[in-house]
């Protein structure tokens, strides 16, 4: 888990399906060069709100969607030169 407290990036899909984009600052690797997503689903059950990173199958192709999104802006981000990648807040 990232000792920051909120992730760089978060991309949603309809259903509450979304992907968080943690940076992580692993021993040997450059800042702003490691991350993780976690994908997750936000739901109501009868009393209050929740999260899950369990997905019905007519939640899979909103999982292949968020993570494909996902995985396109950190490719933009490797390969854009320093100083001129994707900002933190989109």
């Amino acid at each position: 888990m990232s000792d920051n407290k909120r992730p760089i990036k978060v991309i949603t899909a309809k259903g509450g399906v979304e992907a968080a984009i943690w940076p992580k600052n692993r021993n040997g690797a450059p800042p702003g060069r490691d991350f993780e997503v976690r994908i997750s689903k936000c739901y109501r059950d009868a009393t209050s709100w929740r999260n899950t990173n369990r997905f019905h199958v007519d939640d899979l192709l909103k999982v292949a969607a968020v993570a494909e999104e996902a995985y396109r802006y950190l490719a933009v981000r490797e390969i854009e030169p320093a100083g001129r990648g994707a900002t933190a807040d989109g």
